[in-house]
């Protein structure tokens, strides 16, 4: 476990809202081909909200890959990362 300053605190948690802040442009970008591509993948408009939202989680977990991989899990003490 480590303790972080209310400093590193706030600093990891701006770089956090720029990688989503970012992954969020990224989907808007893309969010019409994943949509076309999930209707012509199931052909049926319904079934393709289920299957764009299943692709925009996947796009989600990529993005995110990096605290993932690093382990980065906030417990309830906002300053602490275990």
């Amino acid at each position: 476990m480590v303790e972080l300053s209310e400093q590193e605190t706030i600093g990891l948690k701006n770089t956090m809202e720029v990688y989503k802040h970012a992954a969020d442009q990224y989907f808007e970008k893309s969010d019409y081909k994943n949509a076309s591509r999930c209707y012509h993948k199931v052909g049926d408009k319904s079934k393709a909200k289920l299957c764009f939202e299943r692709e925009r989680e996947k796009q989600l977990r990529k993005s995110w890959g990096y605290i993932y991989n690093n382990r980065f899990e906030f417990s309830e003490n906002p300053q602490t990362i275990i």
